[in-house]
């Protein structure tokens, strides 16, 4: 199995929480804002890997609505999920991210092997630990 399939499956993961979140009760503006935001990122995240051409507009739209989401879910947790900001669980995906993060950043720019196994690995992992920290953060 070609480590672009496996990154194209773990998209999915973005589906399960934006599923879950749907499924709320009791759903606020933040919970609507974060369902279209996961929306338009599992959308993204499908055509990109899909086809992954470096530096394309997805990729560029991909990557833009990955750091906007980021950034919303930081808000989210200080707007309404003060008590996860206390638990280690939350601090050590969080740090697993950072960590997959950097290695996935490492692999493509620093190495120059974008697109490589290591790199898709990496990413792979990164996809996993980050919806996590989703599920963590909306649960």
């Amino acid at each position: 199995m070609s480590s672009k399939i496996i990154l194209q499956m773990s998209i999915f993961l973005i589906f399960f929480n934006y599923l879950y979140l749907d499924s709320k009760r009791s759903k606020c503006m933040l919970d609507f804002i974060l369902s279209i935001l996961l929306s338009i990122n599992f959308i993204l995240g499908l055509l990109f890997w899909n086809n992954p051409i470096e530096k394309s507009l997805i990729h560029s739209l991909d990557a833009l609505f990955v750091r906007i989401t980021s950034l919303f879910l930081f808000y989210y947790i200080y707007s309404k999920k003060k008590k996860i900001i206390k638990t280690k669980l939350f601090y050590l995906i969080l740090y697993l991210v950072l960590v997959f993060a950097i290695l996935s950043y490492e692999s493509s720019i620093i190495l120059e092997s974008w697109g490589s196994f290591n790199h898709h690995i990496r990413h792979f992992i990164l996809h996993i630990f980050a919806n996590v920290l989703i599920f963590l953060i909306i649960k």
